[in-house]
């Protein structure tokens, strides 16, 4: 029987490949705070996808989507920015900025082990 570390870490490693896709394809097409019809369009899809139906946006290119479990009791609440910054990539790798003048700089994105420039 595997333990229940194994477990998680089989589970991670199936949807880990769809992850990076969509991470990548969000990396490329970055959109300024405010702008982003595009990247709440595809991560409204991307939920839909998985059988979760996102609530109507409250301010035009917001998500939101409730999960309800089984039983009552406490939520967990995620929230994430989706937003670019005003600024040229000059990375090399395949999902870059498609979008000129506009990246996502946020200091989670890194490049094999350094920093992701921008100009």
């Amino acid at each position: 029987m595997l333990s229940t570390d194994s477990l998680v870490i089989h589970e991670v490693e199936k949807v880990l490949p769809h992850i990076r896709t969509v991470r990548q394809y969000l990396h490329a097409h970055p959109e300024i705070a405010l702008q982003e019809f595009n990247t709440s369009g595809y991560i409204r899809s991307q939920l839909e996808s998985q059988g979760i139906q996102p609530l109507s946006p409250f301010l035009k290119t917001d998500v939101v989507a409730l999960l309800t479990g089984t039983e009552a009791g406490k939520n967990v609440t995620l929230r994430a920015d989706m937003d670019a910054l005003p600024l040229q990539e000059t990375n090399s790798v395949e999902y870059r900025s498609t979008i000129p003048g506009m990246m996502h700089a946020c200091g989670h994105d890194d490049v094999a082990g350094g920093r992701v420039r921008a100009e």
